[in-house]
């Protein structure tokens, strides 16, 4: 076994990445399924994204001190939701 810890620098890094790439997953299921509403209103794919954001946060935070994978995906989805906000009240406005 090697000496890395279980919270090392890299796994956070990789973790990281993987919570991007979530991220952009999650918009994608937001895009579809605000399409598939037919909606009219653009503020509803900034609120479908924030709700996937959050499970997929829920999931990764309940893994939160067992690896650093988890935690880097956690920082990730946090910043990716703030900004998630940020556009969600540029629309509205």
């Amino acid at each position: 076994m090697s000496d890395e810890s279980v919270h090392s620098t890299k796994k956070v890094a990789l973790g990281f990445i993987l919570g991007l790439f979530l991220s952009a997953l999650c918009f994608v299921i937001a895009v579809g399924v605000g399409l598939a509403l037919r909606t009219r209103h653009n503020w509803v794919f900034p609120l479908l994204n924030a709700v996937a954001l959050v499970l997929v946060s829920i999931y990764a935070l309940s893994k939160y001190n067992e690896s650093g994978i988890a935690r880097g995906t956690v920082i990730a989805l946090c910043l990716v939701f703030l900004v998630n906000a940020i556009c969600g009240i540029g629309w509205v406005h």
